[in-house]
């Protein structure tokens, strides 16, 4: 038999595990949008410094940008597409994303985190991108088997 003060740890409990949810998935979400964000500025850069698309170059032979595997491409590009990283811009999308998915409003300890993750390294941050990657292919592939469309 649970007596009252069991009954009420066990709501205590309960919260707690809802909070660490709604924590978790805000973390991955902000984690996503970053993943996101450089994925699109490392590809950015790489087409910046690709000699074949500054000239427009017709063959795929010039193109640095298409001639380096993706991990390469962030080794060599993340740190300077990092400078061009706007986190106001960012935090909006990641605020936007958060109050669409979830209906919560953002507070400003979210935005710490996200500041630490602007000063991880290629490797992680290359990570972070490809965990991304993996659940978008998921949920695509989900999609295609509930006959399902998701629009952004």
């Amino acid at each position: 038999m649970i007596g009252k003060y069991q009954r009420r740890n066990l709501l205590v409990d309960e919260i707690e595990i809802q909070a660490l949810l709604l924590r978790n998935k805000i973390a991955d979400i902000i984690q996503d949008e970053f993943a996101r964000e450089m994925n699109y500025l490392v590809y950015e850069e790489a087409r910046r410094c690709c000699e074949g698309c500054q000239i427009d170059d017709p063959s795929q032979m010039h193109h640095d940008c298409m001639m380096k595997e993706e991990e390469e491409i962030w080794i060599c590009h993340y740190k300077e597409a990092k400078k061009h990283l706007k986190v106001d811009k960012l935090w909006s999308a990641i605020e936007e994303q958060i109050r669409k998915k979830l209906d919560v409003y953002m507070e400003d300890p979210w935005l710490k985190y996200l500041l630490h993750l602007v000063k991880v390294d290629e490797t992680s941050a290359y990570l972070m991108y490809k965990n991304f990657e993996r659940k978008q292919n998921e949920n695509e592939d989900e999609c295609l088997r509930l006959g399902c469309y998701e629009y952004e």
